[in-house]
């Protein structure tokens, strides 16, 4: 079903109306995003500037999730738990550890989950009985 999905990121001026300043859509790349995200000028601030994650069907571009991740200097990954078509999309999750690691000094409130390959990696020890 993944297939069927388009994973883009936002970048808006302000978090909360999307609709005040700067609004960005369709960014492919976290690089872009976030260099969108840095130009936009503290002075001309109308809120809190954002990024975030959008899982649409590609057949019904209308049906789709959108989460914003980083909002000011904070992500909020405990959120993810309230999206689960973005949380069950791989690429989708694979942005946002990106966005993760290339933002480093960003206050994070929760944890990633594991990728699927690294899940996948660890060993399952069986439980002994004693």
């Amino acid at each position: 079903m993944e297939n069927n999905k388009k994973v883009t990121l936002t970048v808006n001026e302000c978090s909360e109306f999307h609709s005040l300043g700067e609004s960005h859509e369709n960014i492919r790349t976290v690089d872009e995003a976030i260099h969108i995200w840095k130009k936009i000028p503290a002075e001309r601030l109308r809120g809190i500037k954002a990024i975030g994650i959008r899982v649409e069907d590609k057949q019904k571009p209308n049906d789709y999730e959108e989460m914003d991740v980083l909002i000011g200097r904070r992500m909020d990954l405990e959120m993810l738990h309230y999206y689960p078509d973005i949380m069950e999309n791989e690429k989708a999750m694979d942005m946002i550890r990106e966005l993760h690691r290339k933002m480093p000094d960003v206050e994070v409130i929760g944890e990633l989950p594991e990728s699927k390959e690294a899940a996948q990696e660890q060993t399952i020890r069986p439980r002994r009985h004693r």
